[in-house]
């Protein structure tokens, strides 16, 4: 459907070959990916919220992308609302389709939940965790998902490193490395990770 609308837009009387050739020429500039980050989500303030939104923006530049204007990415979602479309925010199917009507060739999405600091070891108070998946508009699939913890506002270092990590999962995976923290009851437990020894309780890698 999304397509059919595209292409009605495409087909409008009066649209010259000279506008045409124009819009070609302009996205032959940059042979830079152009990434869209739908304004994060959760159930954080909205001050915490809006934070990690930013500093996430303002770090995609370091992976050779062109960043989407915010205004462009949620246009194209106020137009994708208004033909009963993209119902699901969340989905791989609407952010698809956010990307095709905004010409990005990546879509970033997430949310963003605290962290329960009664039942793990939170990094600093004001501490989330940061659920943020990937979507390729050419493929139409999921380009991957990373969840990490991100620190609070105190730890800035901290923060970045996490936020880093997290773009890194998606936009550049062969060379993401994760951390595995494994907790148990009995101290100098052994450890095996695909039934291979890593060492004994506690360990982290």
């Amino acid at each position: 459907m999304l397509v059919a609308v595209i292409a009605v837009l495409l087909a409008t009387p009066g649209a010259s070959k000279a506008a045409a050739h124009a819009q070609v020429e302009h996205a032959s500039v940059s042979s830079k990916p152009t990434v869209a980050l739908v304004e994060l989500k959760g159930i954080v303030s909205d001050a915490d919220r809006l934070a990690v939104d930013e500093q996430l923006r303002a770090m995609l530049p370091a992976f050779d992308v062109d960043v989407q204007k915010q205004t462009k990415t949620r246009q194209a979602q106020k137009d994708l609302h208004s033909l009963g479309l993209c119902t699901d925010a969340g989905s791989v199917e609407c952010l698809v389709q956010v990307g095709a009507l905004s010409k990005a060739r990546v879509v970033l999405a997430g949310v963003l939940s605290p962290v329960d600091t009664t039942t793990s070891a939170a990094p600093t108070s004001g501490a989330a965790t940061l659920d943020l998946v990937g979507v390729d508009v050419n493929t139409m699939r999921e380009r991957g998902r990373v969840k990490v913890v991100v620190p609070g506002a105190g730890d800035d270092d901290g923060r970045a490193l996490a936020l880093e990590s997290a773009l890194t999962g998606i936009l550049r995976p062969d060379a993401w490395q994760g951390t595995l923290r494994i907790d148990v009851a009995q101290r100098g437990a052994s450890i095996y990770v695909d039934g291979a020894p890593r060492g004994f309780a506690p360990i982290s890698e």
